[in-house]
């Protein structure tokens, strides 16, 4: 083992960088290279590791309730007279993440009928390490003239760890682009189309029910 007395010497940052080098690729499990201060510090594969480890989103098991916000968005592709009137529909749900990519769907507003008719769970998954998507079935929305037709309704947002993003994006997929349906999309794909927001909060136990 190596050790150097900072009160006896002051090694140069050239002497330290080589040093840390040998010490932190010696073994995988080297717990500590010198720093230019004389400290140690852990060894820069395991702060990448930890770093990485708290950045992917790990959903499972949590519970949100969601406010939705559905209609006009700027740069929607959704056709022009598309919620013109300026109505717009927001039904509150609770979900909760379960494993093998199953999204329960576990409360719903007490008026939400009206607008909308949720038709069972859904599901989730994750786009790379900090990005989620996750969708409803329902068998359409409308209110005034914000509608959409029976279908997934798939809500996108970032995540850390455990930490769902306080606001995402409420989207729609289908195999055209948008009000010009002579522009199809690709054969065997799907367009994404924003059609509002959501807002999340983590759902704790001894929440009251969205009916009160």
């Amino acid at each position: 083992m190596v050790t150097l007395d900072r009160h006896r010497c002051t090694p140069s940052s050239a002497v330290l960088t080589r040093l840390s080098f040998l010490l932190a690729n010696a073994s995988h499990s080297s717990a500590f290279i010198i720093s230019s201060s004389g400290t140690t510090v852990s060894p820069p594969h395991l702060l990448v590791s930890r770093h990485a480890a708290a950045k992917v989103a790990m959903l499972e098991g949590t519970r949100w309730t969601l406010q939705l916000d559905v209609g006009p968005e700027r740069g929607t592709w959704m056709p022009p007279q598309w919620g013109q009137s300026g109505a717009r529909a927001a039904p509150k749900v609770r979900v909760q993440f379960l494993a093998d990519g199953e999204l329960k769907l576990t409360e719903e507003g007490p008026y939400d009928s009206r607008i909308v008719k949720w038709t069972g769970s859904g599901g989730w998954y994750l786009e790379g390490e900090n990005k989620v998507q996750f969708w409803l079935s329902h068998a359409g929305l409308a209110r005034d003239d914000v509608t959409l037709q029976p279908g997934k309704l798939w809500f996108a947002a970032p995540a850390w760890g455990q930490q769902l993003s306080k606001r995402g994006n409420l989207l729609i997929k289908q195999s055209k682009l948008g009000w010009l349906p002579f522009l199809p999309t690709l054969p065997g794909t799907t367009g994404s189309f924003l059609v509002g927001t959501f807002r999340s909060v983590v759902a704790q136990e001894g929440d009251p029910p969205l009916t009160a």
